[in-house]
């Protein structure tokens, strides 16, 4: 099944189920536990586990969530990083 979200700009309304479906045809894993533990759930997102894959660190300051990138990423944390926040590095 193909789907096709303009996330961006959208008057569309989607039902939990439909993004659901989305994100488990995106990921190609079944996300049933992640709407059902974070979404429909009270379980809070483990960020911090999740942003040291991409060799980011999360940590809340004065209240509001501050992320730094760590130093020596491995190749792999440094494409993980491009694909959560695109290409950090600084134009020449």
């Amino acid at each position: 099944m193909a789907y096709k979200f303009d996330l961006i700009k959208t008057t569309n309304n989607y039902s939990l189920i439909e993004l659901q479906e989305v994100l488990t045809s995106l990921s190609g894993m079944d996300q049933m536990g992640f709407f059902k533990s974070y979404v429909i759930g009270s379980q809070r997102i483990p960020i911090a586990t999740y942003l040291s894959m991409a060799s980011l660190e999360a940590t809340i300051e004065e209240n509001n969530l501050k992320i730094t990138k760590k130093e020596g990423a491995s190749n792999l944390q440094e494409k993980i990083t491009r694909g959560l926040l695109g290409d950090l590095r600084p134009k020449s």
